[in-house]
């Protein structure tokens, strides 16, 4: 699945108590006796949670290898693993002219019942495009053990050339994989019953707006050729996570316009959903890609499709 699905892997109990025990196990540092409880906090955490990163940038964590008071000394030995997700993100590449600068510490003993700090750095080349990005790196100990910590990174939608209908680069374009999440043949257990399909999904996606623009538009369409009958809708959030627009037909409630959304066409190339702002604040967003109907024949059955994001930022005067 990838990380975003499944997180670092089946939970093993037996092997978990055992690392409790008279193992060893790994977790992000925390920087205060507040971190702990702090809204958001990335402490403690057995999963680097790296956010959004900024090509060229280099982002880097620490991370304490505890043993358990009674175990033996052993020693640690890191790798980073590529993934091969279906959870919406990409595999972080270790290879090519894009392959990201992975820092991993070298051999690293934790004595007898104490504790290590690792330090793990890693870097998008620039020119990587936009997406969410993910891998694992694994430590193997000296006593039998491997820990793994999922690595998930986003690098943010971005149109640098402020030309109003430049076609979209790397950064302004983002293309998603088919089936992202669920099929149409998915069966989930419910309260109610066997579902069958997807019948919504939201894919979230960080955005960064040049100041002083005039201007800025999204658009999102269906890419299969197919079978292209999926309806989406965009909705757009600050970093307070509050809507600051969306595409969706709401009534004055909130409730969904039930009869404006259905007769909605599909999202295609020559008829996108689009969302469009003036005078757009310059700063981080994050843009949601709803399935807002799930095919035009079934509206329950379906999958999530293979849609095409595109932004294009107009204008800085």
């Amino acid at each position: 699945m990838g990380p975003l699905g499944e997180g670092a892997g089946k939970i093993r109990p037996v092997e978990a108590l055992d690392a409790l025990r008279d193992g060893v196990v790994i977790y992000r540092v925390a920087r205060g006796i507040e971190a702990a409880t702090a809204p958001r906090n990335q402490e403690l955490q057995g999963a680097w949670m790296v956010g959004v990163t900024t090509p060229g940038v280099i982002e880097g964590a620490r991370w304490v290898l505890r043993a358990a008071p009674d175990a033996a000394a052993t020693q640690a030995s890191f790798q980073f693993v590529a993934s091969e997700p279906s959870d919406g993100s990409r595999a972080i590449p270790t290879d090519g002219p894009l392959a990201w600068s992975i820092g991993l510490p070298g051999p690293t003993p934790i004595p007898a019942g104490g504790s290590a700090i690792a330090h793990l750095t890693l870097e998008a080349p620039k020119g990587t495009p936009a997406g969410i990005y993910s891998g694992a790196v694994l430590v193997s100990l000296t006593n039998g053990q491997q820990l793994r910590v999922p690595v998930v990174a986003s690098v943010p939608l971005h149109d640098p050339k402020t030309l109003a209908g430049n076609a979209p680069g790397p950064r302004a374009r983002f293309a998603s994989q088919q089936d992202v999440l669920a099929k149409g043949d998915t069966v989930w257990p419910s309260l109610v019953g066997a579902a069958q399909g997807a019948a919504a999904d939201w894919l979230i996606y960080p955005v960064e707006l040049a100041k002083d623009l005039e201007r800025v538009r999204f658009e999102v369409y269906d890419a299969r050729t197919d079978d292209d009958d999926e309806t989406y809708d965009l909705y757009l959030y600050d970093t307070h996570f509050d809507l600051v627009a969306s595409t969706h037909p709401f009534l004055i409630d909130g409730v969904t316009d039930k009869t404006r959304n259905d007769a909605r066409p599909p999202s295609t190339a020559s008829d996108p959903q689009v969302l469009e702002l003036e005078d757009p604040p310059g700063r981080r967003y994050y843009l949601v890609v709803s399935r807002a109907k799930v095919g035009q024949t079934d509206p329950i059955r379906g999958d999530f499709g293979a849609f095409v994001l595109t932004v294009d930022e107009v204008g800085s005067r």
